[in-house]
């Protein structure tokens, strides 16, 4: 018989592991242009839930915990990390979109899609490195998440944003490969 977890206590256990609890904000629901944490708790949860369509008090079977932890450790490995691994938090949110809780979202909307491609997180680091550009003056993303100049979160920017990291994913040659007939 499968392994029951509760997905709150699943979820913690995945940010523990993926992520440095000193760059997590815990008090406030976002971070502010200064902040010296690089993500809100509040996104990381959001996000698991999404990736899981649960609650924090649902049961998450074993192979769902897997798949999160798959996901957190594709966000985690993205060449970003390590390109601007010597910025402050405040630097990677000027200059990149993926600290954002926009971009975490729609990461997490495109990754259940993938999920359901049956596509294994782990072998996606480079298609995601390859696929997208995370610069915030990039401009696939202005009309989708920026608009106006400006970064905005609601669930039509969330959406669009989702559907394009999913369509440049899907679409790229590698990811093709890696369905190998499923689709």
């Amino acid at each position: 018989m499968a392994s029951i977890e509760r997905a709150g206590r699943a979820i913690s256990g995945s940010i523990d592991r993926y992520f440095r609890i000193s760059d997590i904000e815990f008090d406030k629901s976002s971070c502010s242009g200064k902040s010296p944490k690089r993500f809100a708790y509040k996104h990381l949860i959001d996000a698991s839930l999404t990736m899981l369509n649960c609650k924090m008090d649902d049961d998450a079977s074993e192979k769902d915990i897997k798949r999160l932890r798959g996901m957190w450790a594709l966000f985690t490995s993205l060449s970003v990390w390590s390109e601007n691994d010597l910025k402050t938090s405040q630097q990677l949110r000027e200059s990149t979109i993926v600290p954002h809780a926009v971009f975490i979202s729609a990461f997490a909307l495109a990754s259940k899609r993938i999920r359901e491609d049956g596509v294994e997180f782990e072998s996606l680091v480079e298609v995601f490195d390859n696929a997208l550009d995370y610069s915030r003056e990039a401009d696939c993303w202005e009309g989708l998440c920026i608009i106006d100049g400006k970064l905005t979160k609601n669930s039509k920017t969330v959406s669009a944003t989702a559907e394009y990291i999913y369509s440049q994913i899907s679409d790229s040659k590698e990811y093709q490969k890696l369905l190998g007939g499923k689709a």
